[in-house]
């Protein structure tokens, strides 16, 4: 069958499939809106009156409460307005917190990259800090939540990303599968390069996103880039594990069943908690340096790690050659 068409049949299945958990995770939450809120991109509101039971972290979007939240309040790259009541820590990187006239915060308050307008009236209950080198290391913790934690809700909500970023990777092997492969190669033969640059690049692109923020350049162009990068990165890792097993079971190694045996077999491992931290600072560092080192799959594991000019020395690069005298 062909390539494209396996891949749409699977995309319209997933879409469907999600099309029928979100609405259920949409009404179980109707009735207690509880369970930590994750969003990459997108705005979360707390309306007055309203009460969320458990953490909100936001990726490049904005928070506004209104209401209640009974656990913490996170954001990175994004803003955050409270004025109503947060009853544990809000931690703000790379945006402008403001507290309300209003507004209640239980314990710290944290940012960094970013400015704090506290108006006259707000309760902090314990500290305000700077992020000048003693930024609370604690708001990295809800980094594990984005795939889910323990709960069933939260295992719902971590196969609903898994699958949507599986689904993610099969439009990337659709319109890139060459270039996946290349980057998958990347992965195998240069594991630790590829970690490193992995790591290198991730903490580069939290600096700059910073230091754009501080001169007031929006960063959403540096994350959106590393965005990408990591889905492809993640994509070449899928589909070098399903390969892998494909291989080890000694069976034909095509694409597609190949990217989503090594996609499920992530996302299982992403939901187990503990391993799961280890899944996303490992696994993100090695995907994000997939995309990096391989350029987006157009260069092979045997490139440099840094481009070399083309041009060759010159065969007169020593001491010119004596001229010859005319003939007689």
């Amino acid at each position: 069958m062909n390539l494209k068409r396996i891949i749409l049949s699977f995309t319209m299945a997933a879409a469907f499939a999600l099309g029928a958990l979100v609405p259920a995770a949409a009404a179980d939450e109707s009735t207690s809106t509880s369970n930590d809120q994750v969003t990459f991109g997108g705005n979360i509101v707390v309306p007055a009156g309203e009460t969320h039971n458990g953490d909100l972290v936001a990726f490049g979007g904005n928070i506004e409460v209104d209401g209640t939240v009974t656990q913490d309040l996170v954001a990175f790259g994004g803003n955050v307005v409270v004025n109503g009541r947060v009853e544990r820590d809000v931690a703000v990187v790379g945006g402008t917190l403001t507290l309300g006239p209003n507004s209640y915060v239980g314990r710290d308050v944290s940012f960094a990259g970013g400015s704090l307008n506290r108006m006259p009236g707000a309760f902090v209950g314990r500290n305000v800090v700077e992020g000048r080198g003693q930024f609370d290391p604690r708001v990295f913790r809800h980094w594990g939540s984005a795939f889910g934690r323990t709960g069933f809700s939260d295992l719902a909500f971590g196969l609903v990303t898994g699958l949507g970023i599986l689904v993610l990777a099969l439009i990337i092997l659709l319109f890139f599968p060459t270039h996946l492969q290349t980057a998958a190669s990347v992965v195998e033969r240069r594991p630790v390069e590829t970690f490193a640059l992995g790591c290198g690049g991730t903490i580069a692109g939290i600096v700059l996103s910073v230091l754009l923020v501080i001169t007031l350049v929006l960063p959403f162009v540096v994350l959106g880039v590393m965005t990408v990068a990591w889905l492809f990165g993640w994509a070449a890792i899928f589909l070098l594990i399903g390969q892998r097993l494909l291989h080890s079971m000694q069976r034909p190694q095509e694409l597609v069943p190949a990217l989503l045996i090594g996609g499920v077999l992530v996302v299982i491992l992403a939901n187990i908690p503990v391993l799961n931290i280890l899944v996303l600072l490992i696994g993100g560092s090695v995907a994000l340096g997939a995309a990096l080192l391989s350029r987006f799959g157009t260069q092979g594991p045997g490139a440099p790690l840094l481009p070399v000019s083309s041009t060759t020395p010159s065969a007169a690069s020593g001491p010119p050659a004596p001229s010859t005298p005319p003939a007689a």
